[in-house]
């Protein structure tokens, strides 16, 4: 049995947040074709990426690819 089955959504993704590479570090996302860099801040209890812009806005990223650097 999967372990996971298990668990309710909130504990899944406080477990998501908690094993997160991506809380912390510097992003380039893309609005409109346009590379935008910020920072993820956390992410939110419906597991999207809360990131913040370098002009300090808060968007919250449901879908799209992001780039990071080791």
């Amino acid at each position: 049995m999967d372990i996971i089955e298990n668990l309710d959504d909130s504990e899944i993704i406080k477990i998501y947040r908690n094993k997160s590479f991506l809380i912390g570090r510097d992003i380039i996302y893309y609005e409109k074709n346009s590379p935008i860099q910020g920072i993820v801040v956390d992410i939110d209890d419906n597991g999207h990426l809360i990131v913040q812009d370098s002009n300090k806005i808060i968007k919250i990223l449901k879908s799209g690819e992001v780039n990071f650097k080791w």
